[in-house]
């Protein structure tokens, strides 16, 4: 497997969640990551680390597990605003939300070079869905949430039912659940 990478959208919607965008800056460039030249792809691991610093710099008061949740909801509407996000999100609004997460791969694969999910249907409004190299499964249970909200989902439920390790790096499963 090549080194998982994660492209510059997926940055910036960090960056643009975040409540002062020169705080963002300051952050970001402690990792070698200037905001306003992004590059073309950046490790795994340095966007870990930003995601983190994300959450506690805009949900300082929540958990951790909590204000990752938080960033991964919040980071939908940032991307959706983006060039590829924008032509996403009408395809979600169109396709619903049972199509929408039985291609979350794809979906995710916009963001980076690594994302790979197995969706299977338990009923009419209820899917297991695994991700293999997960980043962070708070994270991800977010970005789920508010990507099945935007295709039209109501009382959207995202639990996770299995985190492990695995000899290519963390796999989740999550249950998903809508009205």
């Amino acid at each position: 497997m090549d080194e998982p990478l994660v492209f510059p959208d997926a940055i910036q919607t960090l960056v643009d969640i975040w409540a002062d965008p020169s705080s963002a800056r300051r952050a970001f460039a402690e990792l070698n990551v200037q905001v306003d030249r992004l590059e073309p792809a950046y490790p795994v691991g340095v966007f870990r680390t930003l995601l983190e610093r994300t959450a506690r710099a805009r949900f300082p008061e929540l958990p951790t597990d909590d204000a990752l949740f938080e960033v991964g909801r919040a980071s939908v509407e940032p991307y959706s605003k983006t060039a590829l996000g924008t032509a996403i999100a009408a395809m979600l609004r169109l396709i619903g939300p049972a199509r929408a997460l039985r291609r979350i791969a794809r979906t995710l694969r916009s963001t980076n070079n690594y994302s790979n999910a197995e969706v299977t249907q338990m009923g009419a409004t209820e899917f297991e869905v695994t991700l293999d190299l997960v980043v962070s499964p708070p994270y991800e249970q977010g970005i789920i949430s508010a990507g099945l909200t935007l295709a039209g989902a109501r009382d959207v439920s995202v639990q996770v039912v299995k985190h492990e390790e695995t000899f290519q790096g963390e796999r989740a499963v999550f249950r998903v659940r809508w009205a």
